[in-house]
């Protein structure tokens, strides 16, 4: 088994770091060198790599894997559901595809003084927070 990181193709790193299913005991017990190798160059550190041997931590590292499921099908339902609504949209606005950048602007203003201006922006679906703007007029 290689036990050196950077002798690896890149296919192979790229499939440890990007590696979307869980382990079984045995398969980490014999990645566990290679694994921590890994781990140690990325952060820049060493690290070290346990496998849960009671039944305790076992438990634990099971509900952390269905937690992480768990999300992991939360964000691609909301992706999904985000795409369907700039799809929609496109559609509505006969766009040739869905928008990349939406702008919205509001102005107002108290008994036509202190009028204030405000911007907030979108890009594929969300909001970009770091683009909203407030104009004085």
């Amino acid at each position: 088994m290689l036990t050196n990181f950077e002798t690896l193709p890149d296919t192979a790193r790229i499939w440890i770091y990007q590696c979307n299913r869980s382990f079984s005991k045995d398969e980490l017990e014999a990645l566990q060198p290679l694994l921590a190798e890994f781990l140690t160059l990325e952060k820049g550190r060493k690290v070290t790599v346990d496998v849960p041997q009671r039944q305790m931590k076992a438990e634990l590292v099971e509900m952390v894997e269905r937690n992480a499921q768990y999300e992991l099908a939360r964000t691609q339902r909301f992706a999904d559901r985000n795409n369907q609504a700039m799809q929609d949209l496109a559609e509505l606005a006969d766009l040739p595809g869905p928008p990349k950048r939406i702008e919205g602007y509001d102005i107002s203003h108290i008994q036509g003084s202190d009028a204030v201006a405000s911007q907030v922006v979108f890009v594929d679906g969300l909001p970009a927070k770091q683009h909203y703007r407030t104009y004085k007029i």
